[in-house]
C-alpha cells in the first residue's frame, strides 16, 4: 500500500493529510512546528519522521504495511530554493523517505495555491504566527507585501500581538498596570505551578521560542472581546488594534487604481488564526466599507495541507 502526504507547517502548528492509495484522506493536526531553526535541517526532518511515523502504524514506515510515495510540504521559512534543497536532502537521508518524491515550498505560497488558481485575480492576507499579503492581478503573477519576519515585518501577526501581550504582562508584574483578565489567562498558559516566573526564565523562553510568544495572541484577542472590566478591556483592545491597524493598512496600496486589473469588489481571502478573528474582519469591513473594495472569504485551516496532498498525488502522474 502506497501513501501520499500533504503537509502545511506554520510557525506553531503542523497540519497533515495522508491518503493511502485511493482511500479517503485522513487529517491530523499537531501543536508543533517543522520550521528549520538555526540551520538545523536534520532536526526538522526528524520531527517530520516522528509525525508521519506516528500515523503510519510503525516507527519505520519503509518497512511497514505502506510506503511513502510522494510528499508535498509547505513550511514556514522555506521560500528559498537553497533551503528547500537542504531540507529535501535531510529528509531523503532518512530511510523512511529514501524512495519518496518530495516537493517543498513555503507555507504562504502553498496557501496561495489553495485559494487562487494561476492567473486568477485575488488577494490573500495571512496572519498566523507571522503575516504576509499576496495579490495576484488577473492573468498576472502573484506579488508579495510583507513577510520579512518579526524584526522587520509581520504586522498584526500572532507573534507581534503576543509580544505586546507579554510586555503588558511584565508591566503588570512590575506594578505599572493592575493585574487583569489577560494576566490571569497568561498565568495559566505560562504554567506558574511548573515554571516559576522570573525575569530570566521568561526572557529566555520568549527569546528562544517564537511559538511561545505567539501563543499569547489568543489570550489578548479573547480578553479584548470579553474582559469584564471596561477600562481593562479598552486598554487590551487598543493593544490589539494597534497591530491589526498596521496589518490592514498594508492592503491600502492595492486600492490604488491600476494595481488590480479587474473590477471591484476584489476577493480578499483571510488565512491564519489572527486573520480570521471577528475583530480582524470587523476592522477590514470598517476600513474599506465606503468604497466596497473587498469581498471577504475565510480560508479553512486545512485547505493548504489538502492542496499539498493534491500536489503529492499529481507528482505521480506522467
Amino acid at each position: 500500500m502506497t501513501s501520499f502526504i500533504g503537509i502545511e507547517g506554520g510557525g506553531s502548528t503542523t497540519r497533515v493529510f495522508i491518503q493511502r492509495d485511493d482511500q479517503e484522506p485522513e487529517y491530523f493536526e499537531f501543536p508543533i512546528s517543522l520550521k528549520v531553526r538555526n540551520g538545523d535541517f536534520a532536526a526538522s526532518a526528524e520531527k517530520l519522521r516522528r509525525i508521519v511515523g506516528a500515523h503510519g502504524n510503525a516507527p519505520n514506515i519503509r518497512n511497514s504495511q505502506f510506503a511513502i510515495r510522494n510528499l508535498a510540504l509547505g513550511l514556514s521559512g522555506m521560500s528559498r530554493e537553497e533551503d528547500q534543497e537542504l531540507l529535501r536532502a535531510a529528509i531523503v537521508a532518512l530511510p523512511e523517505f529514501a524512495d519518496a518524491r518530495i516537493h517543498i515550498e513555503s507555507d504562504a505560497t502553498l496557501t496561495l495555491k489553495s485559494v487562487l488558481a494561476e492567473g486568477e485575480e485575488g488577494i490573500l492576507l495571512i496572519a498566523g504566527t507571522g503575516s504576509v499579503i499576496f495579490y495576484q492581478p488577473s492573468g498576472g503573477a502573484a506579488r508579495r507585501i510583507g513577510g520579512w519576519g518579526p524584526l522587520l515585518s509581520d504586522e498584526g501577526s500572532g507573534y507581534r500581538i503576543g509580544l505586546r501581550a507579554l510586555r503588558h504582562y511584565v508591566n503588570a508584574l512590575d506594578g505599572v498596570y493592575p493585574r487583569d483578565a489577560l494576566c490571569e489567562a497568561m498565568d495559566t498558559r505560562i504554567g506558574v505551578t511548573e515554571i516559576p516566573i522570573t525575569p530570566r526564565s521568561l526572557t529566555q523562553r520568549a527569546e528562544s521560542d517564537p511559538a511561545f510568544v505567539a501563543s499569547f495572541a489568543r489570550d489578548a484577542l479573547e480578553a479584548a472581546m470579553n474582559d469584564p472590566d471596561p477600562p481593562s478591556r479598552k486598554h487590551i483592545q487598543d493593544l490589539v488594534y494597534e497591530e491589526l491597524i498596521d496589518l490592514t493598512t498594508m492592503i491600502f496600496p492595492l486600492t490604488i487604481p491600476g494595481v488590480m486589473s479587474g473590477s471591484k469588489p476584489y476577493n480578499l481571502y483571510l488565512a491564519g488564526g489572527v486573520a480570521r478573528q471577528p475583530i480582524t474582519t470587523r476592522l477590514l469591513e470598517q476600513a474599506y466599507e465606503d468604497d466596497d473594495y473587498f469581498t471577504l472569504h475565510l480560508v479553512d485551516d486545512r485547505a493548504p495541507a489538502f492542496k499539498g496532498l493534491e500536489i503529492a498525488r499529481g507528482m505521480s502522474e506522467p
